[in-house]
């Protein structure tokens, strides 16, 4: 990652703060930004907030000697006086705004709370940094802010409207909640000259995903190393946008550091977009030997908690302009995920159900 032809001097002598950091996406970042300190030579200072429990996710790697410093941020609370206390004496704060609620079963069971956790938690990671006079924001957003567009089943950009997201749906929470956290970031760069980016992330798959991960890639692939059928609780059409883990990381780095303010930019590989029941099968065909097969169980979505289904298929070329380019398709990925979860210790290579069978069984 350090390797990547970025303008890292940019971050020379900063401050990074990363809400969140206690997350796959969060972690991840503090490892690259650890990677980039120890390659470049940055003079970095690194801050994560947590809301539950301070600590990298315990299956990534140790960092190396960056300063890493953890606050506890209720992001439904002002800032704690030691996040402003981290500060002073840096040439420069940025902010990536990665925490968020992503459990479909807390979006089905506490919709009221996920919006407005969204919302108030940017708003206040927004005025935060205006009073730092932060040198930028990064917004973690969701590409589900395209919302359906399947009377429009072209390629999407950033430059084609968004599609309809149903505000009486409560499962609308996420997807409306993320717009309108985007929007907040637009307000703040326009009235208050915040220097605000947006990056839209796809679901990330690959080397950094934990083996209890709930989400589709995961769990599929859970189920098929331990040699059960892929149970599918919704009808499978609906298409999935996916970015390997290290490309999502060098996306979101390309946007934070290259990226123009107020700009939103959507972080997938559509070479890897595809149904969930492709992904399925492609996965029952990778790991399964044969014995393992997908298997169509329709449930109600407000039980299930899980996104309308679109027939997106989304484009990166946004990103692609500022020099970004995808490396690895999804079948890589999706093996370099379980190569990561052996060499993690999260499973055994000769018994592959140990730790697995204690993960949720949310499926897609």
């Amino acid at each position: 990652m350090a390797a990547l032809p970025l303008p890292w001097q940019r971050l020379r002598g900063a401050c990074v703060v990363i809400t969140g950091a206690s997350g796959t996406v969060g972690g991840m970042l503090v490892a690259a930004l650890d990677a980039a300190q120890r390659a470049h030579d940055l003079d970095l200072r690194l801050v994560g907030t947590y809301r539950h429990r301070p600590g990298l996710p315990e299956h990534l790697p140790p960092l190396g000697d960056t300063p890493l410093q953890w606050v506890r941020w209720d992001l439904q609370q002002q800032a704690p006086p030691e996040l402003s206390q981290a500060v002073p004496g840096a040439d420069g704060v940025w902010v990536f705004h990665c925490a968020a609620t992503t459990s479909s079963s807390t979006m089905a069971s506490q919709p009221l709370q996920v919006f407005e956790g969204i919302l108030t938690g940017t708003s206040q990671v927004l005025g935060w940094a205006q009073q730092q006079h932060a040198t930028r924001v990064v917004y973690l957003s969701s590409v589900e802010v395209y919302g359906l567009r399947s009377a429009h089943p072209r390629v999407a950009d950033e430059e084609a409207y968004l599609g309809e997201i149903d505000p009486v749906d409560p499962r609308s929470c996420y997807p409306l909640g993320k717009r309108a956290a985007e929007h907040l970031c637009t307000l703040y760069a326009t009235q208050h000259g915040l220097n605000c980016v947006v990056a839209r992330l796809g679901q990330v798959v690959g080397m950094g995903t934990s083996a209890l991960d709930p989400r589709a890639p995961a769990a599929f692939t859970r189920q098929v190393l331990l040699g059960q059928d892929v149970i599918l609780r919704s009808t499978g059409t609906a298409m999935g946008n996916y970015c390997d883990s290290l490309d999502a990381l060098a996306g979101l780095l390309q946007v934070g550091l290259v990226g123009h303010s107020p700009t939103a930019y959507t972080v997938v590989n559509p070479a890897s977009s595809m149904q969930v029941a492709q992904l399925a099968q492609l996965i029952c065909d990778r790991f399964g030997g044969g014995r393992c097969q997908v298997r169509i169980d329709v449930r109600d979505r407000r039980i299930t908690g899980f996104a309308a289904p679109t027939a997106n298929r989304l484009s990166a070329d946004r990103l692609r302009h500022l020099g970004w380019h995808p490396r690895t398709q999804l079948a890589d990925s999706l093996s370099q995920m379980v190569q990561y979860w052996h060499a993690s210790g999260q499973i055994c290579p000769a018994a592959p159900i140990v730790r697995l069978d204690q993960a949720p069984a949310v499926i897609s």
